[in-house]
C-alpha cells in the first residue's frame, strides 16, 4: 500500500476520519510541524491496547522528542470518527518542563484514544460499518499523528478487522 508516497504496509484498514477543519484565522501555512509516525520493529503502526497498558518495547525512536507545539502551545487531540460527534481533549500531552519522549506520548495517546472509545461505545454511530460496537479496541492501531491546526493534532488510526462497506 502506498502511504504518503512510500510503499509501506499498514496493520489494517485506515479509519476514514474527516479532516479537522482549520479554525478561522488559521491557514495551511500555519501547519509547519511534521507528522509523527509510529513504527514498531520497523513496521508502521503501534497496537493501541498494548501501548495503553505498557510502553511498547520495540517502538522505533522511543527516546526521541517529537515537536508537538511551537512556543507555549498546548496540544489538543482531535478524533473525528465516522458517524460520531467530533471529540477533543485539551492539553493532551504535557509538553512543559521535561520534554516527553515518543514512548511517553504513545502511551498517553493510547490512553486518550481508549477514553474516546469507551466514552463513545455506548452511542450508536450513524455510519453502520464504523460503529465502535463492531470494532473491538484491541484491533486498533495508531499509525500517525497529524497537525491539523495550531496546537491541534489528529491521529491516523487503523483496524485489522474486515469492514463491510
Amino acid at each position: 500500500m502506498m502511504y504518503h508516497g512510500q510503499n509501506v504496509q499498514t496493520p489494517g484498514i485506515i479509519v476514514p476520519q474527516r479532516m479537522f477543519p482549520l479554525p478561522q484565522g488559521q491557514s495551511p501555512a500555519d501547519l509547519t510541524l511534521q507528522p509523527v509516525r509510529f513504527f514498531v520493529g520497523g513496521r508502521l503502526g503501534v497496537h493501541l491496547d498494548t501501548a495503553r497498558q505498557a510502553q511498547v518495547c520495540d517502538l522505533n525512536h522511543a527516546n526521541s522528542t517529537p515537536q508537538l507545539a511551537l512556543g507555549r502551545g498546548r496540544p489538543t487531540l482531535r478524533i473525528l470518527w465516522p458517524g460520531y460527534s467530533d471529540w477533543h481533549y485539551l492539553n493532551a500531552v504535557d509538553i512543559h518542563g521535561a520534554h516527553p519522549t515518543l514512548a511517553h506520548i504513545t502511551q498517553r495517546l493510547a490512553q486518550l484514544i481508549y477514553d474516546f472509545y469507551t466514552g463513545m461505545i455506548t452511542h450508536e454511530g450513524s455510519e453502520t460499518c464504523w460503529r465502535l460496537q463492531n470494532i473491538p479496541f484491541d484491533t486498533l492501531y495508531l499509525v500517525e499523528l497529524r497537525q491539523v491546526g495550531r496546537g491541534s493534532w489528529q491521529p491516523v488510526l487503523c483496524t485489522n478487522i474486515q469492514i463491510s462497506q
